[in-house]
């Protein structure tokens, strides 16, 4: 087993090769499913968990996560341009 130096040591160096990038907030992701889908429209409510797309013909997807409605349209056959 390593000493606390070493281990502090590893931990230091993992720290300082993750990427400084922080995962896109609500308002960026629902930006970027607009730019992707742009013939659907998008309404979210991220602190209720509540992730909507709506289209003509009465086509509506909701998801708990942005990322949650992203892979559902993708399941219905809409593709992200």
């Amino acid at each position: 087993m390593g000493s606390v130096d070493e281990t502090r040591e590893a931990v230091l160096s993992v720290l300082k090769d993750a990427p400084d990038e922080c995962p896109p907030g609500p308002d960026e992701f629902l930006t970027r499913l607009r730019a992707e889908f742009p013939k659907l429209g998008f309404v979210a409510d991220p602190s209720a968990g509540a992730w909507f797309a709506v289209g003509g013909g009465g086509f509506f997807v909701r998801g708990r996560t942005g990322i949650e409605l992203r892979e559902r349209l993708i399941a219905v056959g809409w593709r992200p341009r």
